[in-house]
């Protein structure tokens, strides 16, 4: 299997947890709630992003990068649920979003894009 084949590399192609689109990122960010409401979801996040990075924890350093996508959670301090995924892993941060009519051609010589 992937899991067990040395020469398996991964991406992340984003929505890790699907939670908090654009627009409920909105109405959080203007949302008036309490500094302990806010730390309480901050926690639970975290916790989530925690269970997410144990499930995939087993990819090491075969996980080249993570993308952002849509559904991710921006935490106060500044981080985004995918970096902090990111930093927990050990790999890089590819902020890039794609979009349906996106190819990427990675290590093919045979098919393009």
């Amino acid at each position: 299997t992937y899991r067990d084949n040395p020469n398996a590399y991964f991406f992340g192609m984003g929505d890790y947890m699907d939670f908090m689109s654009s627009s409920e990122r909105r109405a959080y960010d203007n949302g008036d709630f309490h500094d302990s409401t806010k730390k309480t979801i901050e926690d639970v996040i975290e916790g989530h992003v925690r269970e997410f990075y144990n499930d995939i924890s087993w990819m090491g350093s075969r996980l080249i990068g993570l993308i952002e996508g849509n559904h991710y959670f921006h935490f106060a301090a500044g981080e985004t649920s995918t970096q902090m995924l990111c930093r927990m892993m050990g790999c890089k941060y590819l902020v890039l979003v794609f979009s349906t009519d996106t190819c990427v051609r990675i290590l093919s010589t045979t098919r393009r894009c």
